[in-house]
């Protein structure tokens, strides 16, 4: 399947049914210790000038999160453009769309993140770059705070690529660069707060348990991907 792009003049913009947007949780990933210009919209496949049967793009069919990687190209999906709906805030819509709070924030500067006046366009930079690397396993690129996830192909040696937004932790800290394999995977994971944190946390006098069990409040969230680097994970979220 072949996306085509059109000028934003000559192109439709994504409907959403608010009643069935339920923004996908937990999806957003940490890597954890220690402007769209010209934005063009989406038309759908086998759409053509002149058709009285124009079909209506529509959240379901969005490549969002896993795309098609064409051999001849760097790119995977294209940006689109959706109108907000009362109620709608640009993380809930990012978060759906597997984009980055960075991601929607920046495409959409005149926009409130938070109560972002409905029935406005809102831009889905849903457009990225390929890491200049081996496509198989995970990718970290940490510029754009993307992880890339290359699956094997199946039996219809269809190339996919699976691509979530990452934090990698807050200002100061330097995150490793390098190869590294994933030792564990771990559901519901317990964390095990690092002696800094734990000194940390009791200065500022909110002192936490040596050990935070699984639930709502751990911030690993639903699951934790142990690397080979000492006390680095790929995890979910509480956020």
């Amino acid at each position: 399947m072949r996306y085509r792009v059109h000028p934003i003049s000559n192109a439709l913009t994504v409907r959403k049914p608010f009643n069935n947007f339920q923004p996908f949780r937990g999806l957003t990933l940490f890597l954890l210790f220690a402007m769209l210009s010209g934005c063009q919209h989406l038309r759908f496949p086998d759409f053509t000038s002149g058709q009285d049967d124009k079909p209506t793009p529509t959240i379901d069919s969005l490549e969002s999160h896993t795309f098609r990687i064409r051999p001849d190209s760097d790119l995977i999906g294209v940006p689109a453009v959706m109108i907000s709906e009362p109620g709608d805030t640009l993380p809930d819509i990012a978060r759906h769309f597997g984009l980055g709070f960075n991601d929607i924030t920046r495409s959409n500067p005149d926009l409130n993140a938070w109560v972002p006046a409905a029935y406005k366009r809102v831009v889905l930079p849903l457009q990225f770059v390929l890491p200049n690397w081996q496509r198989n396993g995970i990718v970290l690129n940490l510029a754009n705070m993307r992880l890339f996830y290359f699956p094997k192909a199946g039996k219809t040696l269809e190339h996919k690529v699976v691509t979530y937004p990452i934090g990698i932790g807050r200002q100061g800290w330097s995150t490793p660069t390098g190869k590294a394999r994933i030792i564990q995977k771990k559901a519901n994971p317990t964390w095990t707060v690092p002696a800094s944190i734990l000194r940390e946390h009791r200065l500022n006098g909110d002192p936490l348990p040596r050990v935070v069990k699984a639930g709502p409040n751990n911030p690993l969230g639903l699951f934790a991907l142990r690397l080979s680097i000492p006390s680095y994970l790929i995890h979910g979220t509480n956020k």
